[in-house]
C-alpha cells in the first residue's frame, strides 16, 4: 500500500500476502522530499551543470518554517488479527441536558463494522463504564443512536476550578460478535462565536501557547 501524509495512522488489509504461523516481515519506505503541497511546504532545485553538480544533485529548500522535516517511523507499527465481523470505527459525540438539579450526559455514538453486520439480539453490546469500574449506562443490539448517563461527571479544564478537572470515563465498551473495542471518553460540549470559546457552555480563556523545545524562552 502507499500513504501520504505523516501525521495520521493508516492501515492495510494483508490476508493475501501474510504468512499464518510463521515470522512476516513488515517493510516501509519513507520519502521525506517537500514540495509546495506537504507540510512543511518546500522545493527542490536539481543541479543540473556537470561542472557545479555530481550526478543527482538537488537542493531541498522549506519555505518559512521554523523546523525541519525529520524523517522516520515516530510510532508503533502492529500486525493484528480481526475476527471476520468486527469493528472498524466508532464515532462519538458528546451534551448535556440540565434536568433538575442533576445533570444528564448525552453520548451519541456510530459504528462501523466490516466483514458483516451483526444482527442477532445482543450481539451488539454497548456500556460505559466509570472511574470506580462501574457500568453506568449500557444499551443492547444497536449501531447507532444516543445512550445516556445518569447524573454525569462533566469533562472541564483544570483551570475551570470544577471539583472533578479532566474526568474521562474509562470507556466507552462496545462489543459485536466476540469482537471487543474500548474507547475513553470524557463527556463536554465546546461551542466558538467570534469573540468567544465556550465549554460546557461557560467562557474559557486558553492560557499559553505552544513553543517547539527548541525555541527561545522570552
Amino acid at each position: 500500500m502507499t500513504h501520504v501524509g505523516g501525521h495520521l495512522p493508516f492501515e492495510a488489509e494483508i490476508n493475501g500476502v501474510a504468512n499464518f504461523h510463521r515470522a512476516n516481515r513488515v517493510t516501509v519506505a519513507v520519502n521525506n522530499t517537500l514540495s509546495p503541497t506537504t507540510l512543511p511546504p518546500g522545493s527542490l532545485t536539481f543541479g543540473s551543470d556537470p561542472q557545479k553538480y555530481p550526478p543527482g544533485y538537488i537542493i531541498q529548500e522549506m519555505q518559512h518554517m521554523d523546523f525541519f522535516n525529520y524523517a522516520g517511523i515516530h510510532r508503533h507499527v502492529h500486525l493484528y488479527t480481526t475476527p471476520r465481523s468486527y469493528i472498524d470505527d466508532i464515532t462519538i459525540v458528546t451534551s448535556f441536558n440540565n434536568v433538575g438539579d442533576s445533570v444528564d450526559g448525552i453520548v451519541t455514538y456510530d459504528i462501523t463494522t466490516m466483514g458483516g453486520q451483526a444482527r442477532a439480539p445482543g450481539d451488539v453490546q454497548v456500556a460505559i463504564v466509570n472511574k470506580d469500574g462501574t457500568v453506568v449506562a449500557q444499551q443492547s443490539n444497536q449501531l447507532q443512536g444516543p445512550i445516556t448517563i445518569t447524573n454525569v461527571h462533566l469533562w472541564w479544564p483544570y483551570t475551570s476550578k470544577p471539583s472533578k478537572p479532566g474526568y474521562m470515563y474509562i470507556t466507552l465498551k462496545v462489543s459485536i460478535s466476540g469482537d471487543v473495542y474500548r474507547q475513553p471518553l470524557g463527556v463536554r460540549t465546546v461551542a466558538v462565536t467570534d469573540s468567544q470559546l465556550y465549554i460546557n457552555g461557560r467562557p474559557f480563556y486558553c492560557l499559553g501557547v505552544g513553543k517547539h523545545e527548541d525555541a527561545d524562552v522570552c
